[in-house]
Parts: structure tokens; C-alpha cells; sequence
């Protein structure tokens, strides 16, 4: 008698703690790829304060020299898993066009 293949069992996805992690405002995101995967880099920036005049501020903002990123998450994935983010995100869009 022939070896029967292995049946196939989908369990379902439960995202357990998931609670414990706040959101986090992302507005900021790199793309790199290598060999590896593709890596992701997500981060929030916000703009320097300057207050007082225009010129001030002007003065202000030359001293800062760099607006910092707070990294959020950085993630590694492979083509599939891209493509099925870029398919996620792209039907949520159409889904919801405001």
C-alpha cells in the first residue's frame, strides 16, 4: 500500500498579548533589500519647536541641525510576505477611500 501524503490542517491565528503593546504614530518608513529579505524600517518624527519670530525661528530651526526619528518597529520579510502587505494595505485603501 502507497504512502498516503500528510493531510493538510489549518489551525487558526490568535495574536496572544497583543494588548501589551501600545500603538505607536508612524510617519516615517525606509525599504532596503538584500539577500536576506526586505527590511523595514518604520519611525515617527516630529518637527523641531522653535517659537518667537519668524526670524527666530529661522535662526532656530539652522541650529537643530537634524530632525530625529524614534524607530517604532524594523522588520524583516520576505517577497511573499511584501507582496501580501502591499495587497493588504492597498485593499484597505480602496476599501475606505477617505
Amino acid at each position: 500500500m502507497a504512502a498516503q501524503p500528510p493531510q493538510q490542517i489549518e489551525l487558526p491565528i490568535v495574536f496572544v498579548d497583543a494588548e501589551q503593546f501600545k500603538f505607536d504614530q508612524a510617519n516615517i518608513f525606509v525599504i532596503q533589500h538584500s539577500a536576506d529579505g526586505w527590511f523595514l524600517t518604520v519611525g515617527q518624527a516630529a518637527p523641531p519647536l522653535a517659537i518667537g519670530s519668524p526670524e527666530q525661528q529661522r535662526e532656530q530651526l539652522e541650529r537643530v541641525g537634524y530632525v530625529p526619528v524614534k524607530v517604532v518597529a524594523k522588520l524583516v520579510v520576505t517577497r511573499k510576505r511584501l507582496e501580501e502587505l502591499r495587497d493588504l494595505i492597498d485593499n484597505q485603501l480602496k476599501a475606505d477611500p477617505t
